[in-house]
């Protein structure tokens, strides 16, 4: 006889269903190792499919990333452009990359855009990289991205960096980190290319004026490890009244940077009296560098012009090596003649043509201003305009304008003034160079 027991819904639910046949337990085991399997597999077919696409798409790819110069430099002092080429870019929608070269040749100026990746007229957001001329790299760009879901094909230049020539030897320009995407692919899977060997600039001694000079070096004593070398050179080749100069030391034995050494620096004026003495440690790299300022003398800012030097001198493994370098005191562009006419009526307008010489290196931001006195210094109108030049080479510029004669102007001796300054004036600019100025009647 059976005795009743409680239990509970639950149990007593259970209870009451069919029992299952072994087969149909089977088969729902076999169900659910198979979802098991599915969903790692799907997880792995989401990563891969656009791997796949992206190499059967552009697995023969033939685009190429290059570096190539608009003139190659020969001597200390050259400016010139490296400019970063794509060619057989196929659906480029973005790209990124990190530029590098020998900071004791070369120093970067600046980078900018190229016209590549804008060419269809679509919108775009550059980055400019950090410069670095000690370490001589681009940190963090420069990058490119066009704001749209859309993209270039073909061939042009992504971006250039502007240089100048501080010393001789060898320099490589390499590319590193280069990364290319397309709009249809998800931003961290990048494009294959194919990058072109770095470009090799080598600026030979011999054609280097001014240029940073190495006295012979004695040979090592015996017991010492191997042959010492000091070279020194300067981030321009010419300087303005009040200017920064950074000065750069590289200290090496058999080709490596010697660190912790301590390097003194003497800047000399031109009549060869010394000026100023400082001392830096050499880093890993085996680089010491002092930075210092162009003195601006009044009331003549000129009486300090000429050629200065820099001798350097340290002590390795117990052989004293120097060099010396020179730099140009002046200004990089001067007002050179001005051409007016004799006279003008009033109511008409003068015509002006200003030449400037180009002497070296132009500062940004220069900015040509005339202005106009009459006899009665009354002010009669001005004129401002951005100093740019054409090419690397150019020697000097003419400027051409007019400034209107009001009809209200005292008639007599009236005198214009030409100025180059620092930056517009809005922007505060300052003066650069000696003013010159030029006289004219005012006739009725």
């Amino acid at each position: 006889m059976f005795e009743p027991k409680e239990v509970s819904l639950e149990t007593a639910t259970r209870d009451c269903s069919p029992v299952k046949p072994k087969v149909m337990i089977q088969k729902e085991c076999s169900k659910m190792r198979v979802r098991k399997c599915v969903i790692p597999v799907l997880v792995i077919v989401l990563i891969i499919i656009p791997l796949v696409y992206v190499y059967k798409t552009y697995g023969d790819t033939t685009t190429t990333i290059s570096v190539t110069v608009n003139t190659n430099p020969t001597s200390v002092g050259q400016t010139f452009v490296a400019s970063i080429n794509i060619d057989d870019a196929n659906n480029l929608w973005a790209w990124t990359a990190t530029v590098s070269w020998n900071p004791l040749v070369l120093n970067a100026t600046k980078d900018a855009k190229g016209p590549f990746l804008t060419q269809n007229g679509d919108s775009d957001a550059f980055m400019n990289g950090v410069i670095n001329n000690d370490k001589g790299t681009i940190m963090g760009g420069p990058s490119q991205t066009l704001l749209v879901d859309d993209s270039v094909s073909g061939s042009g230049v992504l971006a250039s960096v502007s240089f100048i020539v501080v010393g001789t030897g060898t320099s490589n320009i390499s590319l590193s980190g280069v990364k290319l995407y397309d709009p249809t692919m998800p931003t961290h899977v990048a494009l294959p290319f194919v990058l072109a060997p770095a470009l090799s600039i080598t600026i030979p001694s011999a054609n280097s004026s001014p240029s940073p000079t190495t006295t012979p070096t004695p040979t090592a004593p015996s017991g010492s490890q191997g042959q010492a070398k000091i070279q020194v050179f300067t981030d321009k080749i010419i300087y303005a009244p009040g200017e920064l100069v950074h000065v750069y030391a590289n200290v090496t034995s058999d080709g490596a940077g010697v660190g912790s050494k301590d390097v003194a620096f003497t800047v000399r004026e031109p009549n060869n009296s010394d000026l100023a003495t400082l001392v830096n440690q050499t880093d890993t790299d085996g680089i010491a560098n002092i930075n210092f300022r162009i003195p601006v003398v009044q009331p003549d800012p000129q009486a300090i012009f000429g050629n200065w030097s820099i001798l350097v001198a340290v002590d390795v493994s117990e052989v004293n090596v120097n060099a010396t370098t020179t730099f140009a005191v002046g200004y990089s562009i001067i007002i050179s003649n001005i051409s007016i006419p004799a006279s003008v009526h009033r109511s008409s307008s003068i015509p002006i043509n200003v030449t400037l010489q180009i002497l070296g290196p132009l500062p940004k931001g220069l900015t040509l201003t005339e202005s106009i006195l009459d006899s009665a210094e009354v002010p009669l109108g001005t004129f401002a305009v951005a100093i740019t030049t054409a090419n690397q080479s150019q020697t000097s510029m003419k400027v051409t304008s007019s400034i209107p004669i009001p009809a209200w102007a005292f008639t007599g001796s009236a005198t214009l003034y030409v100025n180059v300054l620092t930056a517009m004036p809005d922007a505060g600019g300052v003066p650069y160079c000696a003013q010159k100025t030029a006289q004219f009647l005012i006739t009725s």
